[in-house]
């Protein structure tokens, strides 16, 4: 452990948390298995960071994986635990870059390629449209009507297909209500 703190690349959280660890280790001699896991982590991360292949992996990471991993940090900030140090380290530092191994992890699974799925895809219904929303929407839009007002500004916070989210005014409210596209139907003309 102590090696790992004098790293270069080691952040000042993962150094309050290494800290922590052999805090714990000296007073319970030994670690739990999660927290060991979390260490092997952290190594596995600094060595991947020493290697020529990141230095290539650096080069490429661009806008493009830049807003792929942010749109992947927001969906598991809304899911956790998953990926909690990462999504922690994405949303607070703008300069934070995941190793590929990282990426591949938290931006590659069947999940994160749903989210970012509905994420990118060209939503049904435009800004101003009357919809309504269906039988299966949660219980406080169920069948009523309401105006489309922005698709383009909540994070995607499910996986499921028509996770893409809307932000709608039901009609005779004076509030917002946010809703993904699955909840929503073109309105019946009466």
């Amino acid at each position: 452990m102590t090696s790992l703190l004098d790293e270069a690349d080691v952040t000042e959280h993962t150094k309050d948390f290494l800290h922590s660890l052999e805090k714990y280790y000296a007073e319970n001699n030994g670690l739990t298995e999660k927290q060991y896991g979390a260490l092997r982590e952290i190594e596995i991360n600094v060595e991947e960071k020493k290697s020529p292949d990141h230095k290539e992996w650096l080069k490429s990471y661009d806008e493009q994986k830049k807003k792929i991993v942010k749109i992947c940090a927001q969906y598991y900030e809304s899911n956790p635990p998953y990926f909690a140090y990462l999504v922690q380290q994405v949303l607070k530092d703008s300069n934070f870059v995941l190793t590929k191994t990282q990426y591949h992890a938290m931006c590659e699974n069947k999940y994160a390629k749903k989210v970012l799925s509905a994420a990118f895809s060209k939503p049904i219904f435009k800004n101003g449209d009357v919809v309504q929303a269906r039988k299966t929407a949660p219980w406080e839009l169920k069948n009523k009507f309401a105006i489309v007002i922005d698709s383009r500004q909540s994070p995607v916070v499910s996986a499921a297909k028509g996770a893409k989210p809307y932000t709608i005014l039901p009609v005779g409210e004076r509030e917002f209500v946010e809703c993904e596209e699955r909840h929503l139907k073109k309105a019946k003309k009466t």
